[in-house]
């Protein structure tokens, strides 16, 4: 006998991560993925570290390219001390002897001051994830500012450089050549990405990239709730099967409905309609919200939530700038307000175009707050102000995404 149970969608995400990696090679040396500690590096002597010599030949990487002209990469490594972030050289005293090596290469933002005695003090080359990027311009003083004579090599997804405004690491670097004009900056081809997704592919067995596993089904009968947990067992041992590891802590729940009463939730023998359990004995109970793909999907059908998390992330970097970058004239403040700022609030924004008045006059406060700040505009209201055309105001303040405040919801 099927029990009627209520009309509604129930979608369990199912998150499972393989950590990228990015793998330089050339005829002489390798470097593993980058790591994003912030703890002392430890590093590995690749081979005996031979005298400088003024004679070895410049090799060109292919697929190595400068970030301001596009040439590639010429650096040739007759030895090389490849140093990590895992920690474990604290003590250790190889600093001498990684620093005798003719090239030192870096991950990410591991630290070099205050470690020299165990880690070395030169940096000739470092290489930083995407993901990594915002904390080495948090500690650029450090990492940068000091190390003019480093390369830096910058590697992340096809989507981070985008040059239409919306490529995150694009736009940071950006930044980076104008108020750095004098540091080496390359970045990974797509091309070289992708031989290097596939070399870790045959190597590993694995794809170098994070993937999201959905189960969704709507329920009607007791039975389809069944289904659910025979499917979320399925792919569990399906994942044993194929030696891949799933992390069942990290499962989620998200359920819509169209029935607005809780009645049945509250009643005992009712629950397996609504949770599930894994075979680790995690129990899935229904969210108010999953974050999947840089979007929070709440379960009662608004973006309210999304918003509010995205614009709190917002504000913070906001506030990072404002605190880090004394000059407010008007070209370096836009410069930083369409990089790091804009691009955080209009990530996605067509699939969470807002319609509540209030969600709408939240975001753009965010953009009001900070362009306010600029030099020479204190004492203007620029979205209040009747009295100023809006040819003036692109005038005064010569941004193309301040032409319609609304712009971003109604694209």
């Amino acid at each position: 006998m099927k029990t009627r149970v209520r009309q509604g969608i129930i979608g369990v995400l199912v998150i499972t991560t393989v950590t990228g990696f990015m793998v330089m090679y050339n005829n002489t040396s390798r470097a593993p993925s980058p790591s994003s500690s912030s703890q002392p590096e430890a590093g590995v002597i690749l081979e005996e570290p031979p005298k400088r010599s003024t004679t070895d030949p410049i090799t060109v990487l292919r697929g190595y390219k400068s970030f301001v002209d596009q040439k590639p990469l010429k650096m040739h490594c007759s030895s090389c001390s490849l140093v990590s972030s895992s920690g474990q050289l604290t003590g250790g005293r190889r600093g001498e002897e990684i620093d005798r090596a003719q090239c030192v290469i870096r991950m990410n933002d591991a630290p070099s001051a205050h470690f020299q005695r165990d880690v070395g003090r030169r940096t000739d080359l470092r290489v930083v994830a995407h993901s990594s990027l915002p904390r080495v311009l948090s500690r650029r003083q450090e990492l940068l500012n000091a190390s003019q004579d480093t390369v830096f090599i910058f590697w992340g997804p096809s989507s981070s450089m985008r040059r239409d405004g919306k490529g995150t690491m694009f736009n940071s670097l950006k930044l980076v050549k104008r108020l750095l004009p004098r540091h080496k900056l390359y970045v990974v081809s797509q091309r070289k990405m992708l031989s290097l997704d596939e070399l870790f592919k045959n190597e590993t067995g694995m794809d170098s990239f994070a993937d999201d596993t959905k189960i969704q089904r709507k329920i009607d009968v007791s039975e389809d709730a069944e289904i659910v947990q025979e499917d979320l067992d399925s792919i569990i041992e399906w994942s044993k099967k194929n030696n891949m590891v799933l992390h069942q802590d990290k499962f989620m729940l998200l359920r819509y409905r169209t029935n607005k009463s809780t009645m049945l939730d509250e009643l005992p023998f009712a629950s397996h309609l609504s949770e599930y359990a894994t075979p680790s004995r995690h129990i899935l109970k229904p969210q108010k919200s999953a974050r999947d793909l840089g979007v929070e999907l709440s379960s009662d059908y608004k973006w309210t939530t999304h918003i509010n998390k995205m614009l709190a992330g917002a504000i913070k970097t906001a506030s990072w700038v404002l605190g880090v970058f004394k000059d407010r004239s008007k070209p370096v403040m836009l410069q930083l307000y369409k990089s790091l700022i804009r691009s955080r609030v209009e990530y996605c924004c067509p699939l969470w175009n807002p319609v509540k008045v209030s969600d709408i006059q939240t975001i753009e406060d965010v953009q009001r707050n900070f362009t306010r700040r600029i030099a020479g505009t204190g004492d203007l209201d620029y979205w209040t102000e009747p009295s100023i055309p809006a040819e003036q105001k692109r005038e005064i303040y010569d941004h193309s995404c301040l032409e319609d405040p609304q712009r971003i919801h109604t694209q």
